[in-house]
């Protein structure tokens, strides 16, 4: 009996041996896969650090002019491969949504990649924006594109430097954009002939909250400029200024503007609004001689105006800090510009370690351990911007657009351009683009004046408009 018993119990060893073997070739590296997947792969990504570092374009991706700004972004990012610090730099948009910047702002600054930020577009926005990104430790860079308020940093009033506010602003400010619209106007209206009667100018402003700090500014700087002794010797008279909430204001406001009878109307707003306004105003000036000069800023202008313009009216003009041929590009140049100065930035803050720009016992430790930290990189790109910034070393776009800066972090030597729009688009005001680019001139009051007279010659007559009976506001004078 003995005997016969040995043969379950051998079968049932070789069985555990069996199991035992098959467990530790199968289930514990499985579990020690899994073990390193859980708590080792994080411990070494940290260690290691981001596997990118991101350039974040930051707009509302509904708005056509930003779509367009962020293609040439993409476009210049795309002819060249970025690193900092041995990490690759990529670009990603983010949607700009919501009532205000700040939580995307907020959100941008939490993250271990963010390297830089384009954005936020428009001027409110940034201004909201730009706190959180310069609380940041060490602060966050940023490249200002299309803003032109020239406080941008009105809500950060710690800034001593680029190292503590490291901001580039592209585009000119609305000081210059003030003085080159009314200038021109002027230029227009009243050509060396100072016995004209004086130019009136009512500045027509839209209220609107998405970018109240770029209406506000610029509709004080007209204001304070038409008012001055300088330019009252000029000829120029600031017969008031009228405001437009929404759309129902507009009826009303083209009842001032016949009451007021302005040589020229200085509209401060979005494009929407513009296009409203222009069109109902059409319909009551059907006749040109009737109509006054219509000077639009740059914040009016859309992708659309290529197409049809404002309709039939041809005494339309803009100001824009990029030629009218420069804008006509599918993918904005101002937006591949941007790219460029990016790419200046990183080659002189080192794409490869150890960084030119950085002297930090902290890097050469983290360096020392294969330790890669976005922090350090912003802090070598700040570094790179003050340098630029104190050198005044320029920067040149794919378009030969030259680009150097000056303390507080603004653009050097910049003017807005005047266009003309009319139904088939926009095009160059009397050469004046192209006398420009040619010629490095002071300021646009010089160069306005350099430019040949008979280039600038009026429709004759006095301009006539009816004189409708309305009520004028107590901020209106006549």
């Amino acid at each position: 009996m003995p005997k016969t018993s040995e043969a379950p119990e051998r079968s049932s060893h070789s069985l555990k041996r069996m199991l035992t073997r098959l467990a530790e070739k199968t289930v514990v590296p499985f579990l020690i896969v899994i073990f390193g997947i859980v708590f080792l792969d994080p411990v070494r990504e940290w260690w290691i650090g981001p596997k990118q570092y991101k350039v974040y374009m930051v707009g509302s991706e509904k708005n056509e002019e930003i779509k367009r700004l962020f293609r040439g972004i993409n476009l210049g990012s795309k002819l060249q491969t970025l690193q900092i610090d041995d990490v690759d730099v990529v670009v990603e948009d983010v949607d700009d949504q919501g009532a205000n910047s700040v939580p995307t702002a907020r959100d941008l600054a939490g993250r271990n990649d963010t390297l830089l930020v384009i954005g936020h577009v428009s001027s409110q926005r940034t201004i909201d924006a730009l706190p959180v990104y310069m609380q940041a430790q060490p602060p966050i860079p940023l490249l200002a594109t299309k803003e032109t308020n020239p406080d941008l940093l009105k809500k950060v009033d710690w800034c001593k430097g680029p190292l503590d506010c490291p901001l580039l602003q592209m585009s000119p400010t609305d000081d210059q954009q003030a003085v080159d619209t009314i200038n021109f106007a002027l230029r227009r209206l009243r050509p060396q002939n100072q016995s004209k009667p004086s130019v009136r100018f009512l500045v027509v402003k839209q209220i609107n909250e998405a970018n109240k700090a770029y209406a506000d500014y610029l509709t004080a700087k007209y204001e304070t400029l038409l008012s001055s002794p300088s330019y009252i010797s000029k000829g120029a008279l600031h017969v008031g200024t009228v405001n437009i909430v929404d759309a129902k204001d507009i009826a009303q406001t083209i009842s001032t503007i016949e009451s007021m009878e302005p040589s020229c109307l200085l509209y401060v707003g979005n494009f929407i609004i513009a296009n409203q306004f222009l069109g109902l105003f059409q319909e009551k000036f059907p006749e040109p001689s009737t109509r006054p000069l219509i000077m639009l800023s740059d914040a009016s202008i859309n992708p659309q105006v290529l197409k049809q313009g404002f309709g039939a009216l041809d005494n339309v003009f803009a100001t824009y800090p990029l030629s009218s041929a420069e804008y006509r590009e599918t993918e904005s140049i101002l937006g591949r510009d941007a790219s460029s100065i990016v790419q200046e930035l990183i080659r002189r803050a080192g794409p490869h370690r150890p960084m030119a720009k950085i002297d930090n016992w902290k890097y050469e430790i983290r360096r020392a351990l294969r330790m890669h930290r976005v922090t350090d990189a912003r802090r070598a790109l700040s570094a790179a911007l003050e340098e630029m910034v104190i050198s005044g070393d320029a920067v040149t776009g794919p378009t030969n657009n030259s680009y150097s800066f000056s303390f507080p972090f603004r653009r050097k030597d910049a003017n807005f351009h005047v266009w003309q729009i009319k139904q088939r688009g926009i095009t160059e005001v009397d050469q004046m683009d192209a006398f420009a680019a040619a010629v490095t001139l002071p300021s646009s009051e010089f160069r306005l004046a350099a430019m040949p007279a008979h280039k600038w010659i009026p429709r004759e007559g006095p301009l006539l408009i009816s004189k409708k009976a309305v009520s004028v506001t107590a901020m209106l004078t006549k």
